[in-house]
């Protein structure tokens, strides 16, 4: 990051302002322990029952 910027800048600078603005290098956990399994199996049946050819699928990632 500090590469964007023509003056020197440290990592420690970066990481400084970071937390300033409320971003943290820190990896957040994946899982979503708000998940209803039974939900969830319910709509795995529902979507199974459906044909192929029906089903679309979305990519939301920006480098899809």
């Amino acid at each position: 990051m500090a590469k964007l910027w023509d003056d020197r800048i440290s990592n420690r600078t970066i990481s400084r302002a970071s937390k300033k603005v409320g971003s943290c290098s820190k990896k957040r956990p994946m899982g979503f322990p708000e998940r209803d399994e039974a939900k969830r199996q319910a709509f795995l049946a529902e979507l199974s029952a459906l044909s192929p050819d029906k089903i679309v699928y979305l990519v939301e990632s920006p480098n899809g």
